[in-house]
């Protein structure tokens, strides 16, 4: 039976609708928490995909950690489940792979990857495979369409560029840039031509190496030569000789004490210039450096003397045992880096100059000679024309010698004894004039130009400078320096 329900009527006044409730039967209630079949579908499929998902996650860590993901290659080799081991011997394979034989004119040689200026990162390469799961952790889900992986390399068009300059150094003619050069007889600066020439650059190489990092094998690749044009013209290099030599005939006076000690001449000043190539023109500047040589080198002997280092014996406790040398005081230029730029700036400028030099004191140094104990070694005091024979810091004995003259002089220096010879005839030629000695005995040789010990029966003038540069002595002198000092032994000599 229907149920009679309140009927709303219409009260004046009052904008409101009215709606009348017949019976409850025609009320649509469908029961809450209940879904639709499409609601039902959608739920269950998303749940199906998080449970894939989840298990496919779970699976590819589980199932291939350390190895690589399925459907992974490299470098056009499928490297899918290899572990660390297995890719990294796969990588360096490639790398070993990668050969190119290349060939220019009527040459052909074999480079390697190194000598192309490729060098693979193994451990990068095989770091970036084996933890892709890690850093895409979505995209290592997809086992069907997947990126190839690359190798990682580092390029250098410089290292390139030097093999093909080397290897085929006799197929390519070298361009020449024009130039100037100092030419000391006409004492002139003359112009040497542009000329072309052939070059190879890396950009001759590109497709190839691009080539094999994308599919390691060896490949062939013949290559040629082309043009390379001077960037210094003629034009340019005639500028600048043409600035030079203008400023060669200027007067650069170096005074002390208001007294001309000297003035630079053409070949001085030519040497301090630097040509330089630059932006299609030769830049010209000077060398402060080489400048400070001429200042200390040719100048300073005039007005100034280098320092003579003292050289002391010491023992193992670091005891003077005797002076083998007295350190004397020298001189040199005040502030030779103001000079030269003042030198620079007057050839620069095309200015004539007189330089006031000024000298300054300038202290010895101390060098220390530490003989092992028990070790033989022989001293030459040039100065006092001696030689001293050494155990250690203990001299063993001593002799008047006669060293070489100022014309072939015996050199001081460190050496060793290292050719040794009972008796032989000398013989050679010195500045022109031949010399044969015979029957010389007891020889010691200590350097590499044949300066030796030796016995001396054609003179008796020891104490004075007499040889040709060895160490002229008497019979029992060379006798004992013989039998003393074995190959190897070390030799002193100073003044």
């Amino acid at each position: 039976m229907a149920k009679t329900a309140h009927q709303h009527v219409y009260n004046p006044g009052v904008y409101a609708p009215v709606y009348t409730l017949h019976s409850f039967d025609d009320i649509d209630i469908k029961p809450r928490g209940r879904l639709s079949k499409h609601h039902k579908l959608a739920l269950w499929v998303v749940a199906s995909v998080v449970i894939i998902t989840t298990g496919l996650f779970v699976f590819t860590h589980l199932a291939f950690r350390g190895k690589v993901l399925p459907g992974f290659s490299l470098a056009g080799t499928n490297v899918s489940g290899k572990d660390r081991a297995e890719l990294t011997k796969t990588v360096e394979i490639m790398v070993k792979a990668m050969k190119a034989k290349i060939t220019v004119g009527d040459k052909t040689a074999t480079a390697t990857a190194k000598d192309l200026g490729v060098t693979v990162d193994v451990k990068k390469t095989v770091n970036n495979i084996l933890d892709y799961k890690d850093t895409h952790p979505i995209a290592a889900l997809n086992y069907l369409a997947r990126d190839p992986a690359e190798l990682v390399v580092a390029r250098s068009d410089k290292k390139l560029q030097e093999y093909l300059n080397t290897t085929f150094v006799d197929q390519l003619v070298w361009v020449q840039e024009a130039g100037i050069q100092y030419d000391v007889g006409a004492n002139h600066f003359n112009v040497t031509d542009a000329k072309p020439g052939t070059k190879l650059t890396p950009v001759d190489m590109e497709a190839t190496i691009t080539s094999m990092l994308k599919n390691p094998r060896a490949v062939k690749v013949k290559l040629t030569p082309a043009e390379s044009l001077p960037t210094i013209t003629n034009k340019a290099a005639e500028e600048a000789a043409e600035f030079m030599n203008a400023r060669l005939g200027l007067r650069l006076d170096l005074t002390y004490r208001g007294r001309l000690v000297y003035y630079a001449d053409p070949p001085d000043i030519a040497r301090w210039v630097v040509a330089t190539p630059k932006d299609g023109a030769i830049e010209l500047t000077f060398n402060h450096d080489e400048i400070k040589r001429f200042l200390n080198g040719t100048v300073a002997p005039y007005i100034a003397s280098a320092p003579i280092d003292e050289k002391v014996l010491v023992d193992s406790g670091g005891n003077v045992r005797a002076v083998l040398t007295s350190g004397q005081n020298g001189y040199k230029i005040r502030d030779d880096a103001a000079v030269a730029g003042a030198l620079a700036e007057a050839v620069r400028s095309g200015t004539n100059m007189s330089k006031e030099l000024d000298v300054e004191e300038t202290g010895y140094s101390r060098v220390t000679i530490k003989a092992g104990e028990g070790e033989h070694w022989v001293e030459v005091n040039l100065s006092a024309q001696t030689a001293t024979a050494w155990t250690g810091s203990t001299a063993i004995a001593s002799w008047r010698i006669s060293s070489g003259t100022a014309a072939t002089p015996t050199l001081p220096g460190e050496f060793k004894v290292w050719h040794k010879r009972r008796v032989q005839t000398m013989k050679g030629v010195i500045g022109g004039v031949p010399y044969n000695v015979p029957n010389v005995e007891w020889i010691s040789y200590f350097d590499a130009d044949g300066r030796a010990f030796h016995a001396t029966y054609w003179h008796n003038n020891f104490g004075t400078p007499m040889s040709h540069g060895c160490i002229n002595m008497t019979y029992e002198a060379a006798e004992f320096i013989y039998n003393f000092a074995p190959i190897g032994t070390r030799v002193m000599i100073h003044y």
